[in-house]
């Protein structure tokens, strides 16, 4: 008997449906296959190929390409073939050759290995694909969220911010410092309760920049805010110094000229309240000094001024002090009465203009507005329950 290909065990079970020797039926095969390898096994290098001697493997192997473990599999099931076959029905049975599966059997097993083969790669290509894009999807979803977290169009943060400042019942100007802020939070976080009731002013992405934990958001919104309050601040300082002609007295305006300036830009109501708000502001810019004699003199022969830093924090001194007398039923009277004083004062010295100073005319704007900031300025307790509303 011709001698048999010798075969090392491998780590596979080939299950064989062997056709019993001498029957001469054509053999049938039926393999089950269990590996411990996967689709990505390296595929064979030439050293391993060249080192291949049966003929028909060979042959199968130049024209579909196999892993390592699956050819493995190969030479193993074809081996277990030639072992429960009939030599009459192999290859090379004369007594100077080993005797091997015909090319065809190989082609079967082959071709069945390989299908295997593809579907284990096609398998593994779409596990791969799927994580790509499920990571791709998260890349996606954190750029569309950053791409959320943008204000569109700032300007009813502006106005609204605007509205709040120079409203009559405002709590005060002042930024102070983190750990103390001044009343310019309060302010800040008005609009900011504004906006949640209606997030759609802040345009198409203000749902998303509003909604409840997003820290990145609410940034965004309160950074349109505090360049805002700057910008007042700054504006409304200026113009009130310059409108008190302290260096150019040519340029001493009335008080509703200063409200026209101020308010007007922002499209506010001019009303008996803003007015008198802003009369009380005018006497503090007087008193508190916007800008202060440094002592020296330019050049020019001008005089250099300095900013008053603190300005607005001393004038918010005096706001809260007024707003709580407005507050307090026994103590309103006095409060209106001084702010009428000051109303009358300014004209007297600045210059009088007409105004219909009806205090019973309605001015919605204004009446919403100061409605909302007192209940959110209100001490919880005695803010109006909202149950059954």
């Amino acid at each position: 008997m011709p001698p048999r290909r010798n075969f090392e065990a491998d780590d596979y079970e080939v299950i064989v449906g062997a056709v019993p020797a001498g029957s001469g039926k054509k053999a049938k095969t039926g393999i089950g296959l269990q590996s411990g390898s996967d689709a990505s096994d390296a595929f064979m290098t030439e050293a391993v190929l060249n080192s291949i001697t049966h003929p028909s493997i060979k042959a199968f192997l130049d024209i579909k390409a196999l892993t390592r473990a699956n050819y493995f599999l190969l030479d193993r099931a074809v081996m277990d073939y030639e072992l429960h076959t009939d030599e009459m029905l192999l290859e090379g049975t004369d007594c100077h050759t080993s005797a091997y599966a015909p090319f065809h059997i190989v082609v079967s097993l082959g071709l069945a290995i390989y299908s295997c083969q593809l579907l284990e790669l096609q398998a593994e290509t779409t596990r791969e694909t799927k994580i790509k894009i499920a990571n791709m999807e998260k890349s996606l979803a954190a750029l569309r969220e950053a791409n959320q977290n943008v204000v569109t169009d700032p300007t009813n943060i502006r106005a609204i911010t605007t509205a709040l400042f120079y409203n009559p019942h405002s709590p005060g100007y002042s930024v102070g410092d983190p750990d103390n802020p001044g009343p310019s939070r309060q302010v800040e976080n008005a609009v900011m309760k504004w906006l949640a009731k209606d997030p759609t002013l802040i345009g198409s992405n203000g749902p998303h920049l509003m909604k409840r934990g997003n820290v990145d958001g609410e940034k965004v919104v309160r950074t349109h805010l505090k360049d805002k309050l700057d910008g007042l601040r700054s504006r409304t300082k200026t113009e009130l110094w310059k409108s008190l002609g302290v260096e150019d007295e040519s340029k001493q305006i009335t008080l509703l000229e200063i409200a026209s300036t101020l308010l007007g830009h922002a499209r506010l109501e001019v009303t008996p309240a803003a007015l008198k708000r802003l009369a009380f502001l005018q006497s503090q810019a007087k008193s508190k000094k916007v800008y202060k004699q440094t002592g020296v003199v330019d050049d020019d022969g001008n005089r250099v001024m300095e900013a008053n830093r603190d300005f607005w924090a001393q004038v918010d001194a005096n706001v809260a002090k007024l707003n709580q007398d407005l507050a307090d039923p026994v103590s309103r009277h006095k409060a209106e009465a001084v702010l009428q004083n000051l109303y009358e004062q300014d004209q007297n010295e600045y210059g009088e203009f007409d105004f219909d100073l009806d205090e019973d005319a309605h001015f919605p704007d204004e009446f919403k507005i100061s409605q909302f900031l007192k209940a959110f300025l209100a001490p919880a307790s005695l803010r109006p329950s909202t149950e059954g509303t």
